[in-house]
């Protein structure tokens, strides 16, 4: 299966080339208007006092962040953005949400999201639960995607599909999260709303809806990160980005069920808890595979700079690197004969399968590894 699975990046390489060709209008856009207009929305005081209004009026836009090359500039041109240089993560949101586009999107996506809950809810069947639920994270998933996707104008289209990019991961994060804290406080939440129907409720609603608009002003910031990252090198950007891509799914999986396990939360004693786990860590670890194979082919393969065939190599490489990076310790951990308590908490196969800090150090040395590797093919 690893074998398959690397030689499978070559087509996906090749396919994430026609998609982009097909897809120009998506992805090489962030003309200088929308720039001007996007910044145009914002308030005074959060640009340098070299940027702000001449006495005319008119707003400058400064060269570092507008490059125009006729209609549309390039992929990579156009998210070398600098960090933004006011305030932190927390001021950051403030100001998305005292954006009047801003708010009106997070507005419209909790009016297609919210309600189906709400009146799963309040019919409080089975079914309608499962249905008013099912529809919140399906709904919570495709409509900002597909947003992101096509927006044209308005506020945050300069960042075009990085936001569609940064927010599958996030939003399906979210759900396994919620998927374990719910089924964990199932017996709870249901004899409170038997006791307290309408405040239960409203608190309920008021938790979906901070989800709705904590992932949206997430996918902002990060798309807003990446671009900084491109600023700086080509090279901190795929690997955060892939880190991130490849990760964020698989950790908080881990994460949520390893907590539900431990907490008790599976109502399960304590065998069959087990092998439930063991089964969902294998899907886990499968699903990772996947992830990482879909990242070098899609995600590193059009982030990269220079010839196509370069970039190919370099996502073929990276990707097989990446592969002996994660099953050297499983094969360590498997040739191991010695037993004991100590292998529950410092086996070798945590190191390739430990949330989110695995996948740094397996991204960045399988990243190193086929850039060494595609500048020796193709020295002068």
């Amino acid at each position: 299966p690893p074998v398959l699975f690397t030689v499978a990046t070559a087509p996906i390489c090749v396919i994430g080339e026609l998609a982009a060709k097909r897809t120009e209008g998506l992805f090489y856009r962030f003309k200088s208007e929308m720039s001007l207009k996007a910044k145009s929305l914002l308030p005074l005081d959060v640009f340098p006092v070299s940027q702000r209004p001449h006495k005319n009026g008119a707003r400058r836009a400064p060269p570092s962040r507008v490059t125009d090359h006729g209609s549309r500039t390039t992929f990579s041109q156009n998210l070398k953005l600098p960090l933004p240089p006011y305030g932190t993560i927390k001021s950051e949101v403030i100001l998305m949400y005292h954006n009047k586009p801003a708010l009106y999107q997070a507005l419209w996506l909790l009016a297609l999201t919210i309600p189906w809950p709400l009146a799963g809810t309040f019919v409080h069947t089975p079914a309608s639960l499962l249905i008013g639920i099912s529809a919140y994270w399906g709904i919570g998933l495709l409509a900002p995607f597909l947003f992101y996707l096509f927006q044209q104008k308005g506020w945050g289209s300069e960042f075009g599909a990085i936001r569609a990019a940064v927010h599958l991961p996030l939003w399906i994060s979210l759900v396994l999260a919620q998927i374990a804290i719910f089924y964990n406080y199932l017996p709870r939440i249901q004899g409170s709303l038997r006791e307290n129907f309408l405040p239960v409720t409203i608190g309920a609603f008021f938790i979906l809806s901070i989800c709705i608009l904590f992932a949206a002003a997430l996918d902002h910031i990060l798309a807003k990160l990446y671009g900084g990252l491109k600023g700086k090198g080509n090279l901190w950007a795929k690997w955060l980005g892939s880190s991130f891509l490849i990760g964020l799914i698989p950790g908080t999986a881990i994460i949520s069920f390893l907590g539900l396990f431990y907490t008790g939360g599976m109502r399960l004693d304590p065998f069959m808890a087990s092998v439930f786990l063991m089964e969902i860590f294998n899907f886990i670890f499968y699903s990772k595979i996947f992830l990482a194979m879909m990242t070098f082919g899609l995600f590193v393969f059009l982030a990269g700079e220079g010839k196509k065939s370069h970039r190919i190599t370099n996502s073929v490489f990276s990707a097989v690197f990446w592969m002996f990076l994660l099953f050297i310790p499983l094969v360590i951990s498997e040739r191991l004969t010695s037993t004991g308590a100590w292998r529950t908490y410092f086996d070798p196969s945590y190191i390739s399968m430990f949330p989110y800090l695995s996948d740094l150090w397996m991204c960045g040395l399988s990243l190193m590894g086929g850039e060494r590797i595609t500048k020796w093919i193709f020295k002068e």
